[in-house]
């Protein structure tokens, strides 16, 4: 999914399969996968929640406004990069 230019960009928990999402040019990122396979979010720097599945997830350009969740446990970026397992 491209979220280019979208004001709020949301995807919601019913997703499943793999899902990967670009927030750039969005303002407001929210990617819900906890029902998804697989899952790779860029946050491009932009406001972005993400919530991975037990399965796990990668994340990318994770920046100052930019929260994950790995199986309720939030998590800290490294480099803006961020794979929960």
């Amino acid at each position: 999914m491209d979220c280019d230019g979208a004001p709020e960009c949301h995807v919601g928990g019913t997703t499943s399969g793999d899902v990967k999402v670009d927030c750039t040019g969005a303002d407001n990122c929210n990617v819900e996968c906890t029902q998804t396979d697989s899952c790779e979010v860029d946050c491009a720097d932009t406001k972005c929640q993400v919530t991975c599945p037990a399965s796990g997830c990668e994340v990318t350009n994770c920046g100052a406004d930019c929260t994950v969740v790995c199986g309720f446990q939030p998590q800290i970026p490294n480099g803006g990069a961020i794979s929960c397992e």
